[in-house]
């Protein structure tokens, strides 16, 4: 497998950074926009011995706080879809004895 080296990490980890950022405001697109470069940097090949241990860290911290922050992002949807769906069977429920009149 094919291990990142430093100056290839230290832009993923600037990269991450800027996810993070974009997601905390909940600008997924900005997100997605910039996953593909990032995706690319961890993908390319350098001998281990040039990796810091503690940058290695750092975005894979990055990387566990993006997954956290997509899935709440998730739930969140979810949870207002679920509340438009119970509204619009309220709003039905409501309105349909009125158009047998």
């Amino acid at each position: 497998m094919n291990v990142p080296g430093q100056a290839d990490l230290e832009q993923a980890l600037q990269l991450g950074t800027q996810m993070l950022g974009a997601a905390r405001e909940g600008d997924w697109k900005a997100v997605a926009g910039l996953r593909p470069e990032y995706d690319a940097l961890l993908r390319q090949g350098a001998p281990a011995k040039d990796i810091a241990r503690s940058t290695l860290l750092e975005v894979q911290q990055q990387h566990q706080q993006l997954v956290e922050l997509t899935a709440r992002a998730r739930d969140s949807i979810a949870g207002q879809l679920e509340q438009q769906r119970r509204n619009h069977r309220a709003l039905n429920a409501y309105l349909l004895p009125c158009d047998e009149d």
